[in-house]
């Protein structure tokens, strides 16, 4: 698929408020015609969607060749982004921004929740999991607004560790090739007069290699 119709097909997506079955085969139809040919390899999209009645967020599981889908109901109310697991490609992460975060196993339909109103974790929007396969994940403290970088447990979500403070305030966390240098990006500096800057960080030592 040519990058203009896969942008195409997801402003398709985002610009309905509702999707009903009528409206998902109209999607799918459409993104049909898109595609000139399918794939000889396979691959698929995950999209964040509503359901008809309002009430419940959906994650989409479509398949690009087959156009067939699987939805699964995500426990967050405002979906922003979301991660694989590197061991178990089954199982995702689910993160809202200045808000709670989830985990969902989608073979079994198991979710664990940290739910931002219950604690002092509020997660930031982002994560990214590094070769090894610690997730890492931009968090905020609600008490001081401060954002942190900060070490998962893929499998229980507790905070094991934290990136060092030239981290602190990113919105967005990815990995370099190699997976084990993680970039984070400072997009706001909270009202403190700071400039904003990109850190590179040796996920294994704790080091920052560089920043711009």
């Amino acid at each position: 698929m040519e990058r203009r119709d896969f942008l195409q097909f997801m402003l398709l997506c985002y610009a309905q408020p509702r999707l009903t079955d009528e409206l998902a085969e109209g999607i799918l139809g459409r993104a049909t015609s898109l595609v000139a040919k399918p794939s000889a390899e396979k691959g698929s999209v995950f999209l964040f969607l509503e359901s008809e009645s309002g009430s419940q967020r959906i994650l989409r599981h479509l398949d690009w060749n087959t156009y067939q889908f699987t939805d699964h109901p995500i426990p967050l109310s405002l979906p922003h982004s979301l991660v694989q697991d590197k061991k178990n490609r089954g199982v995702v992460f689910v993160f809202e921004t200045f808000g709670s975060f989830a985990k969902i196993n989608l073979a079994t339909g198991e979710t664990l929740k940290i739910d931002h109103r219950e604690g002092k974790e509020m997660s930031y929007g982002h994560a990214t999991v590094t070769e090894a396969g610690d997730l890492l994940c931009t968090d905020v403290d609600p008490a001081t607004s401060r954002g942190h970088v900060v070490v998962r447990s893929p499998k229980t979500l507790k905070v094991v560790a934290q990136l060092p403070p030239e981290c602190d305030g990113s919105h967005q966390v990815a990995m370099m090739p190699g997976g084990r240098v993680a970039v984070c990006g400072v997009a706001t500096d909270f009202g403190r007069g700071e400039k904003g800057a990109v850190t590179f960080v040796d996920t294994e030592t704790r080091q920052v290699t560089r920043r711009v």
